[in-house]
Parts: C-alpha cells; sequence; structure tokens
C-alpha cells in the first residue's frame, strides 16, 4: 500500500501501527484488550442499570420517597393556602365591619323615619276610618230622615217636648220654691 493511505502494519513485538497521512500511532494489542474488557465492564453495567428488575426495584425505592415529597409540599401549600385564605378573611370581615360601623346611624336613622313615618301613616289611616265612620253614620242618619220625614218630625216633635217640659219643670221648681217660701210668709 501507498505511503498517503492508511495502512495498518503488524510486526514481531505485536505492535499495530497506523498512518494516516504519514502521522503514526503505535497501539499494542494488550491496549486494545484492555480497552475492550473496560468497555465489556461498562457495557454490562449499563445492562445492570438499565434491566427491568433494576429499574423496577428503584422504583419500588423512589416511588415511597417521592410520594412523601409531594405529601410534605402538599401539606405545606394546603397550610400556606388555609393561612392565607384565613388572613384575607379576617381582613374582609374587619372591613364589612367597618362599614356596618359607618352605615350604622344612617340605617338607624332610616329604620327610625320608616317607622315613624310608618306610625304616623298608620295613625291618619285610623283617623280616616274613623272620621269616615262617623261621617257615614251621620249621612245614614240624614238618609233617614229623608226616607222617612213623617216619622222623624214626630221624633223630632218629642225630643222637643221632653226638652220644653225639662226646662218647665225647672222653672215650675224654682217658682214653686218662692211660692212655698212665700206662703210660708204669708200664710
Amino acid at each position: 500500500m501507498g505511503a498517503g493511505t492508511n495502512a495498518i502494519d503488524a510486526n514481531e513485538s505485536d505492535t499495530i501501527t497506523t498512518s494516516p497521512s504519514g502521522a503514526g500511532v503505535d497501539v499494542t494489542v494488550e491496549d486494545i484488550a484492555q480497552t475492550r474488557a473496560e468497555m465489556g465492564d461498562t457495557i454490562a453495567a449499563i445492562s445492570e442499570k438499565l434491566s427491568p428488575a433494576t429499574i423496577a426495584e428503584q422504583a419500588k425505592e423512589t416511588v415511597p420517597q417521592i410520594a412523601a415529597d409531594v405529601a410534605e409540599h402538599a401539606k405545606v401549600a394546603i397550610s400556606e393556602a388555609t393561612a392565607n385564605a384565613t388572613q384575607h378573611a379576617k381582613e374582609a370581615a374587619v372591613e364589612v365591619v367597618e362599614h356596618i360601623k359607618e352605615a350604622l346611624p344612617e340605617l338607624v336613622s332610616n329604620v327610625a323615619h320608616k317607622a315613624v313615618s310608618g306610625a304616623i301613616t298608620e295613625a291618619k289611616d285610623a283617623i280616616g276610618g274613623a272620621v269616615n265612620s262617623a261621617k257615614g253614620a251621620g249621612m245614614t242618619i240624614i238618609e233617614r230622615i229623608k226616607q222617612n220625614p213623617v216619622p222623624a218630625a214626630i221624633a223630632g216633635l218629642g225630643l222637643y217636648w221632653l226638652f220644653q217640659n225639662e226646662n218647665n219643670q225647672r222653672e215650675s221648681t224654682a217658682f214653686s220654691g218662692r211660692s212655698n217660701t212665700t206662703e210660708a210668709r204669708f200664710p
């Protein structure tokens, strides 16, 4: 083979010489065997690590630890979220109480005003009802008199006679009291 090509020459000392473009590298057969043995060990170790049994065993050992870590992180996150929500709820409650305190006087005033207005309205309605009842009763009497004028006139004369008679009795008692005293003086 030529000088510019790769050539492997084996000589008696078990040395392989390669000469790509004129550069030479000397490698012994022992070096190659040792590299092969090391590569075999590395491949065996990789095969052992990637075997399904080893992966399953590692998963058995790792999954509980990962689950415990996830559970701990979840507990911490829930605890923080609960504390945060509790703080926000407290702040919101304080804000609501403050708004109620601010609005309470106006609310009480409005309620009192409405209660008084309601009481006044009820009193007006009750008085109006009583007035209407009285008017209705008066109208009923007038309507009855208009419908029955003769009995009403007789009743009126009877009332007149009654009052007149009462006045006469007062005058008569007053007069007879004088005349009794006069008769007592003049027998």
